[in-house]
């Protein structure tokens, strides 16, 4: 066994940088294990709704958007997609 093996080789998504705030609310981020949290309050939201998925619901300036965890977590990591309003 060499040096290098008994090394420990740093996570690069621990806990303290595995989050990744959302492209348009930016009050929000999401990780990998599937957590969304407000940024300010280090909170997570979402409830599991009767159809087996997370629901989020995300507010920006008083609005009031729905979204499940899936969608809001892939936006987080890959950028919004276009929506048709």
């Amino acid at each position: 066994m060499t040096i290098a093996e008994t090394l420990p080789i740093l996570n690069e998504f621990d806990d303290s940088n595995d989050f990744w705030p959302h492209a348009i609310y930016t009050n929000y981020e999401a990780n990998r294990n599937g957590i969304i949290r407000n940024i300010k309050r280090k909170k997570p939201i979402g409830c599991l709704v009767n159809h087996g998925y997370y629901h989020v619901t995300v507010y920006d300036n008083g609005k009031k958007i729905d979204f499940k965890s899936h969608r809001f977590i892939y936006e987080c990591f890959y950028g919004t997609l276009m929506r048709e309003w």
